[in-house]
């Protein structure tokens, strides 16, 4: 298993998209998935940006981890922000037309239709989000 540990900043987004990339293409991903996981990446990484750590505690780390095993890759994002289960999430009405929608509310449908897999649980006062998507 890999690991990289960052602040939970906007600065260090592209540097974790990075080292999640070198682990798709060692697992022998083409060039189509590897865009379409670093798009759930990317969405997953800015909700944890974005909401997980109230003002009273903007200095929150984000973590991913990854692991192959013969037939999948699975990524761990793990912070100690607020709790929030993305699996619990309800799926937005597609049926609305867009310019009637709220903003927002389509990461995690985006998530959903990219991977495999999805895992949650609250830990030791961490979110463990895990995604997985076989080959």
């Amino acid at each position: 298993m890999k690991r990289i540990k960052k602040k939970a900043t906007f600065e260090n987004l592209e540097e974790v998209l990075q080292f999640v990339k070198v682990g798709a293409k060692a697992f022998g991903f083409d060039k189509a998935a590897i865009a379409d996981l670093i798009l759930a990446v990317e969405e997953v990484l800015v909700n944890i940006i974005s909401y997980a750590y109230t003002d009273q505690c903007k200095s929150g780390y984000m973590e991913v981890r990854y692991k192959n095993n013969n037939s999948s890759y699975s990524i761990t994002f793990l912070d100690t922000g607020k709790k929030f289960d993305p699996t619990a999430v309800s799926e937005p009405d597609t049926s609305i037309p867009i310019n009637q929608r709220r903003m927002g509310g389509m990461g995690i449908h985006i998530v959903r239709n990219i991977v495999d897999n999805l895992q949650y649980k609250r830990e030791g006062g961490k979110n463990i989000f895990t995604i997985e998507k076989k080959k």
